[in-house]
């Protein structure tokens, strides 16, 4: 069972991939970005490990003339153990695909744009510790956020903060990671 729900998974982000790559060679404003962050668990995930990074890439296009844009993300990161709780050495390690829409507020001629976003999508998490780790786990994730966009023509940054919950068995990994990124191609 666990095979199937991993395929759908990976069909459906390759078909929002797809999608993607399809829109952003369309008419309309397509940007390519990476950014870096850190990540603060909370709740249960939170009580067994600490603060950790985060690494992220992705692609969002604009639909004509809309202040809004179909953004898809894909992303690494780790959060080391609680030493009082995990013991030492431990990490989680997060590595997932979301997609979802972005808003922005502010007029097209102005080069700072704040946005709120909202995204679904699938995370793998895995546990390591000496000796080895947990089998991978993935499961349905999702998250919203807000930043603002600092456009400087073909290029830009932007300065975010998102709560991400990924669903795993029992009780779910919640976070709130604050992002700083580049545009590559303009930007929203």
């Amino acid at each position: 069972m666990k095979r199937i729900v991993r395929s759908a998974a990976v069909l459906g982000m390759v078909t929002l991939a797809t999608v993607a790559t399809a829109q952003a060679q369309a008419p309309g404003r397509a940007s390519f970005h990476v950014a870096g962050g850190v990540t603060l668990p909370m709740g249960d995930f939170g009580d067994a490990f600490s603060m950790g990074w985060q690494g992220l890439g992705g692609v969002s296009f604009g639909l004509g003339g809309l202040p809004f844009a179909i953004r898809v993300d894909g992303f690494y990161g780790q959060n080391g153990g609680d030493e009082d709780v995990t013991g030492p050495d431990v990490k989680a390690k997060f590595f997932g695909g979301m997609a979802g829409g972005q808003f922005g507020f502010g007029s097209a001629a102005s080069s700072v744009k704040p946005y709120i976003l909202g995204q679904v999508g699938m995370v793998n998490s895995k546990v390591s510790f000496p000796g080895g780790s947990t089998d991978g786990e993935t499961d349905f994730a999702f998250g919203g956020g807000a930043g603002i966009n600092f456009g400087l023509g073909s290029m830009g940054a932007f300065v975010e903060g998102q709560f991400v919950s990924v669903q795993t068995e029992g009780s779910a990994s919640n976070y709130l990671v604050a992002r700083f990124g580049i545009n590559f191609g303009g930007g929203m």
